[in-house]
């Protein structure tokens, strides 16, 4: 799925994107922290406890060494990197990963072809980090809200 550039148009320099996201990094901030308060909500409604939220904005040094990977060929980085925004959800047990992954799905738009699932990467009966990494962006329903508008193009891991 492609997704839109912040910007509008194709940034194929990674100092020229690197300029860009230091100027955006505040914007995915507040997107990391109000996706926090959605999914705290959605937990809260569900009954699900949880261990912790952790939400973050990739740092300037972090995606300027990750849009020069010679290895990835990005060309355009703010658009390609979809972990600019992040949210960690770590729950006390494993067997309410399915019940916060259907929850994800149906509250957010995902990018299947870049999201992975690595529940399925260790042996159930070993002790692991198992995970689920959506890339996911709010509903367009959501989108439409003037509490998230200034977010209707960005895209966020969790």
């Amino acid at each position: 799925m492609a997704r839109p550039s912040p910007r509008g148009n194709a940034l194929t320099q990674a100092p020229d994107a690197v300029a860009v996201y230091r100027r955006l990094r505040p914007t995915y901030q507040l997107y990391a922290d109000a996706l926090k308060s959605l999914l705290q909500q959605l937990l809260r409604d569900s009954g699900i406890d949880y261990v912790t939220l952790e939400t973050r904005a990739k740092s300037v040094e972090g995606f300027e060494e990750k849009a020069r990977r010679g290895d990835k060929g990005y060309e355009d980085p703010l658009v390609e990197i979809t972990d600019l925004a992040g949210l960690r959800v770590v729950l006390y047990h494993a067997n309410e990963m399915a019940t916060v992954a259907g929850m994800v799905e149906a509250a957010f738009e995902v990018d299947w072809a870049n999201s992975v699932d690595k529940t399925e990467t260790i042996d159930p009966d070993r002790f692991g980090y198992r995970s689920t990494h959506y890339v996911v962006r709010l509903r367009a329903d959501r989108r439409e809200l003037p509490e998230y508008k200034a977010f209707a193009n960005l895209w966020a891991e969790i």
